[in-house]
């Protein structure tokens, strides 16, 4: 049972309280400058007051609530200077200053699948692998279901991560049983003048790729074994 990481992202996600959902649309997007003129939708935008979305075929997310906007990215094999988001989401508060965020969350998150096709590996990995396998596990008709929540504390903040079970939907294929690893970093947005909280915000903006760093070498090293952990090429 090889544990196999399938889908690797990261989300950054902005709190504020007067933040409108109907703000979200690719036409603004486009005329504001945060994302270039010639990306593509990759299906019809959703909008009402109470959810935006806009997804691209280049396979970034952008989804507006009432008091969040969060923007996902697939990482894959990109370089730190293929990494869009970040710089996206800058561009987005430049053009809306006044809107009141509160925090910056930092969140990666993995998928995790298991050559050989056997569709109890993940639960067996959860309960056998990360846990401590005993009578606990053997109570009731079927096979326990686990989920694990964990917290560290790092040199730059706390990282919340939850592993859980999982189906994985790849294009037609049929739904995978996997792992999820979750990870998130939570930072709150300080100052008490409006250019004071920009500029801070802009600071954490830079947190993501340590962070980033952190979660993998915690996740593909400590969990999953790999010899090293794989980090972002720099930009040339």
């Amino acid at each position: 049972m090889t544990p196999k990481i399938t889908i690797q992202e990261l989300a950054l996600s902005l709190t504020a309280k007067n933040h409108s959902p109907t703000l979200l649309n690719s036409d603004f997007l486009k005329y504001s400058g945060i994302v270039p003129a010639d990306w593509e939708l990759a299906r019809p935008p959703v909008f009402s007051p109470q959810i935006s979305q806009v997804a691209f075929t280049n396979g970034i997310n952008i989804v507006a609530q009432s008091n969040a906007i969060t923007f996902i990215e697939s990482l894959s094999t990109k370089s730190q200077e293929d990494v869009k988001i970040p710089a996206i989401i800058r561009k987005y508060v430049e053009a809306l200053p006044r809107t009141d965020y509160q925090n910056l969350s930092i969140n990666p998150r993995s998928f995790i699948t298991f050559e050989g096709g056997d569709e109890n590996a993940a639960r067996e990995f959860i309960t056998s692998t990360l846990l401590s396998k005993g009578t606990w596990s053997d109570v009731g008709k079927a096979p326990v279901k686990a989920a694990v929540n964990l917290v560290y504390s790092l040199e730059q903040g706390e990282l919340n991560l939850s592993v859980a079970e999982a189906m994985l939907q790849l294009q037609e294929a049929d739904p995978t049983p996997a792992v999820l690893f979750s990870g998130s970093f939570q930072y709150e947005i300080a100052g008490e003048l409006e250019g004071e909280k920009l500029q801070h915000l802009y600071k954490l903006l830079e947190n993501w790729q340590p962070d980033l760093e952190a979660y993998r070498e915690i996740v593909n090293v400590r969990f999953l074994g790999v010899k090293e952990v794989e980090k972002l090429p720099s930009a040339a």
